[in-house]
C-alpha cells in the first residue's frame, strides 16, 4: 500500500499544480469535493476520483479545475475517448489554460500553444449561488496568483519528493501561509530525510496557521520519523479536533468496520499475521472521538487521521499476547514426523524517555517425533547403527533393537527472549527452548529504510534455529556409540528491495545462511526470491489481493539424514518453486479475518550423500562392510523430482471489549515432498493509554 505521507505529498503537489485556489480549497462544497478527488488520484484510484469530479461537475459543468482533473482521471484509467470530451469542454472555457496543452500532450493531440495564466473557477450561475461560494468568489478575486509557470514540467515528476519539495517552495515564497504547501515542502524534507529543515518549515507554519490539521498531521509524520510516538500521537490528537471544527463535523460520526494490516511478529512464525489496525476502538483520542469512527469519515483526511492514529495507539500503549500454538509436519514415525505443542505469552510496552518498545517473551514447547518401529532397515537410518547391525534383509532381537532404538522420541523446553523496535530497527536476542539437549543463543537485527517514497531496504542478520525435525532442533543422542549430534542453527544475511505503489507491491532479495550443529557436517545456503502482488479489490473494510511468488534455494550438502553427521532438515542442492497466491481479508464489525490459499509447481534435486558425510573414519568402515554384503547402503541416494505445491490461510479475530480480543490462525503448506500444519490461538489485552 502507499505510504500515507507519499498520498498527501502527491495529492498537495497535485492540488498546487491543478491550480486550486484556497479559495476553492475551502470555500463551498465543490472545493471539499476536488480536495476528495485530488486525495483518491494520489491514492491510485482514478475511477473514485472521476466519479467525485462528475459530482462538481453536475453542478458546475464549466468548472475549469474540475474538467482538467476529469480529463486526467479519465486518461488513467485508460479511457481517451471519455477524456477528449472533458478536454474540449476545457478548452471551450478556458482555451488560455496551461493545463490544455499538458492533457493535450497526454492524449497525444497537437499541442497548441497556451499563454501560462492561471487558472480560475468559472463563474457560479447566480441561482445556485450560497452565501459561503459568494464569500469565496469574493476572496478569489483578490488573491495573487498561486501557480509559477514552471508547474506543467515539475509535474510529471512530482512524486518524486525533491521535485515536489521545489513546486512547494515556490508556492511559499509567494504566499508563506499556503497550508498545503508548507506541508508538501515538510514531507519532502521528511522523505530526504532532512528532518531539520523540516521541524523549520513546520514552526514557520504553525505561527501563521496554528489551527490548521494539515500542519498537526504534517508534526505526526515528522515525530514518527524521528522515532517520537508520544509527539505523534499528541499531533494526531489536536489534527482530529482541528480538522472536525474545519469541516464543522462536531456531531457524533457514524461507526463503520475498520480495515486491517499485515504484520510480521518476531519468533519463529507461529504468531498471528493478522494484526487489527485498532486494537482499541474505544479509547478516546479526539474529543472522545475513537479512531474507529474518525476512520468511518467521508472525509478523506479525517479518514487517514484516524487510521494513523490507530496505529500509533497500537505501538504506544503496553500489551499482553497469551499464546497457544500446534505444529504437525509429516513424515516416518522416531525421525521425520513431528508433532510440536506450545504455549507462553508476549508482554510489551513503549519506553517514553528512550524511544521505541520493548518486548520479553516467554515459550514452552514440546515436540514428539514418535517412536521408531524397529526393524532394521528404519534403525539403520539413525546414529551409528548402520554399522552393528546386519544388513537391511536380516532381522534382530527385540532386546538388541530395543538397546539401538533412539531414546530421544521428544523433547521439553522454555525458550526466552528480547526485543526492541525503534523505528526502523528491530533487534532481538534470545534462546532455545531450556531443557532441549543442545542449547544456544539466538538473535537478531532488522533495518528497513526508506529510500524513496516508494521504495525501501530490508537488510536483516540472524541466528535461528532449524526446526525440521527433533535432532534438527533439540538434538539426540547416538544409542550405539554415546554421541550427542544435532541442535542445527543457521546464521544468514539477507537482503530484500521492495516497492510499493497505490495497489501495486513488489520484491526482490537474496541471501547466504551458514549452517552449523553439532557433530553434524556444516552446510551453506543460498537463496533468491522475487514476486509481486497487486490489490484488485481495495476498501477501507476489505481487500483482495493476487500475485506471483518465484524461489531459487540451493545447499551446497545434502543433510536430509539422520545418521551420525546428517542433519535432518531438508536441503536440496536445487530447489525451484513458482506459485500465485490469492489472498482475501474483511473486517465486519468486532470481527475480522483473511482468508488466502496459493497453489504452484516446485522441482527440486538432491544429490547423493554419505552416510557418515563428517566422519571419513566411520564412512571407510561403512563402505568396508558392503564390499562383503552388497545390500549395504553406503550413500543416501539423490532424487530429482517436480511437484505440485499448495498452500492455505484462515486468520481469525473478534474483539470482546475495546482492550481484549482474541483471535486464531491456521496454515497448511505443501512443499516437495513434505508437508506442514501449523494452529494457534491467542488473545491480546492491550492497556489503556
Amino acid at each position: 500500500m502507499t505510504p500515507l505521507r507519499q498520498r498527501l505529498l502527491a495529492a498537495a503537489a497535485m492540488a498546487t499544480v491543478l491550480g486550486v485556489a484556497p479559495a476553492l480549497a475551502q470555500g463551498g462544497g465543490a472545493g471539499v469535493l476536488l480536495e476528495h478527488a485530488a486525495f483518491w488520484r494520489a491514492q491510485g484510484q482514478p475511477a473514485r476520483a472521476a466519479a467525485t469530479l462528475e459530482r462538481v461537475l453536475a453542478v458546475h459543468p464549466a468548472h475549469a479545475d474540475a474538467l482538467a482533473a476529469a480529463a486526467m482521471a479519465q486518461i488513467e484509467l485508460g479511457q481517451p475517448a471519455v477524456a477528449q470530451g472533458y478536454f474540449a469542454r476545457l478548452r471551450q472555457v478556458a482555451p488560455e489554460d496551461t493545463r490544455v496543452a499538458r492533457i493535450a500532450e497526454a492524449l497525444g493531440l497537437p499541442v497548441p500553444r497556451v499563454t501560462p495564466v492561471r487558472a480560475t473557477p468559472p463563474a457560479i450561475d447566480a441561482s445556485l449561488q450560497t452565501a459561503g461560494n459568494r464569500e469565496a468568489a469574493e476572496l478569489n478575486r483578490v488573491r495573487p496568483p498561486l501557480v509559477v509557470e514552471e508547474a506543467p514540467r515539475l509535474f510529471q515528476g512530482a512524486r518524486d519528493p525533491r521535485v515536489a519539495g521545489r513546486i512547494a517552495e515556490a508556492v511559499l515564497r509567494r504566499d508563506p501561509r499556503n497550508a498545503e504547501a508548507r506541508v508538501g515542502a515538510i514531507d519532502a524534507a521528511v522523505a530526504l530525510g532532512d528532518l531539520a529543515s523540516a521541524e523549520v518549515l513546520l514552526a514557520e507554519g504553525q505561527q501563521v496557521n496554528g489551527n490548521e490539521s494539515r500542519l498537526s498531521y504534517a508534526e505526526a509524520r515528522l515525530a514518527l520519523a524521528q522515532g517520537d510516538l508520544g509527539r505523534a500521537q499528541t499531533a494526531l490528537r489536536l489534527a482530529a479536533e482541528q480538522r472536525r471544527a474545519q469541516i464543522g463535523q462536531d456531531a457524533p460520526l457514524a461507526v463503520a468496520a475498520a480495515n486491517g494490516r499485515r504484520t510480521l511478529l518476531s519468533g519463529d512464525g507461529q504468531g498471528s499475521s493478522f494484526v487489527p489496525l485498532d486494537a482499541n476502538p474505544a479509547t478516546p483520542s479526539a474529543g472522545g472521538v475513537t479512531p474507529s469512527q474518525l476512520r468511518a469519515s467521508d472525509d478523506p483526511l479525517l479518514s487517514e487521521i484516524g487510521r494513523q492514529l490507530a496505529e500509533v495507539n497500537e505501538r504506544t500503549d503496553g500489551r499482553v499476547v497469551p499464546n497457544f500454538t500446534f505444529r504437525a509436519r509429516s513424515g516416518g514415525r522416531g525421525l521425520e514426523r513431528m508433532r510440536e505443542y506450545g504455549g507462553g505469552a508476549e508482554v510489551a510496552a513503549p519506553l517514553p524517555e528512550l524511544g521505541g518498545e520493548l518486548s520479553a517473551r516467554v515459550q514452552a514447547a514440546h515436540i514428539d517425533t514418535g517412536r521408531l518401529d524397529a526393524t532394521v532397515p528404519n534403525l539403520r537410518r539413525f546414529g551409528s547403527n548402520a554399522l552393528v547391525l546386519p544388513g537391511p534383509g536380516a532381522t534382530v532381537s527385540d532386546a538388541r533393537a530395543a538397546a539401538l532404538r533412539p531414546r530421544d522420541d521428544s523433547a521439553t523446553g522454555t525458550s526466552l527472549a528480547l526485543g526492541y523496535t525503534r523505528g526502523p530497527v528491530t533487534v532481538d536476542v534470545g534462546s532455545t527452548p531450556l531443557g532441549f539437549r543442545e542449547q544456544t543463543v539466538l538473535g537478531g537485527i532488522e533495518w528497513v529504510p526508506r529510500l524513496s517514497e516508494t521504495f525501501q531496504l530490508r537488510l536483516r542478520g540472524e541466528r535461528r534455529s532449524v526446526t525440521d525435525s527433533l535432532l534438527s532442533w533439540s538434538g539426540m543422542r547416538d544409542g550405539a556409540s554415546g554421541t550427542p549430534f544435532g541442535g542445527v542453527t543457521r546464521v544468514t544475511g539477507r537482503g530484500q528491495l521492495e516497492y510499493y505503489e497505490g495497489r501495486v507491491s513488489a520484491y526482490g532479495g537474496g541471501g547466504y545462511s551458514a549452517i552449523t550443529g553439532r557433530n553434524v557436517a556444516d552446510n551453506r545456503r543460498w537463496e533468491a526470491a522475487g514476486g509481486f502482488s497487486y490489490a484488485l479489490l481495495r476498501s477501507p473494510t476489505n481487500e483482495l489481493t493476487a500475485g506471483l511468488d518465484l524461489t531459487a534455494i540451493g545447499y551446497e550438502k545434502n543433510l536430509r539424514g539422520f545418521t551420525l553427521g546428517q542433519g535432518g532438515y531438508f536441503s536440496p542442492q536445487n530447489y525451484y518453486n513458482a506459485s500465485i497466491p490469492v489472498d482475501y481479508r474483511e473486517r465486519i464489525g468486532n470481527f475480522a479475518y483473511r482468508v488466502g490459499a496459493s497453489v504452484g509447481v516446485a522441482n527440486f534435486r538432491e544429490s547423493a550423500s554419505r552416510i557418515f558425510p563428517n566422519n571419513p573414519d566411520l564412512q571407510a568402515t561403512l563402505e568396508q562392510q558392503a564390499l562383503s554384503d552388497p545390500t549395504i547402503a553406503t550413500r543416501y541416494a539423490g532424487q530429482r523430482s517436480t511437484t505440485v505445491t499448495a498452500g492455505a490461510r484462515l486468520d481469525l479475530e473478534y474483539a470482546l471489549t475495546p482492550t481484549l480480543r482474541v483471535g486464531a490462525t491456521a496454515r497448511y503448506d505443501r512443499a516437495a515432498d513434505f508437508n506442514e500444519t501449523r494452529a494457534l490461538v491467542y488473545a491480546r489485552y492491550r492497556f489503556d493509554p
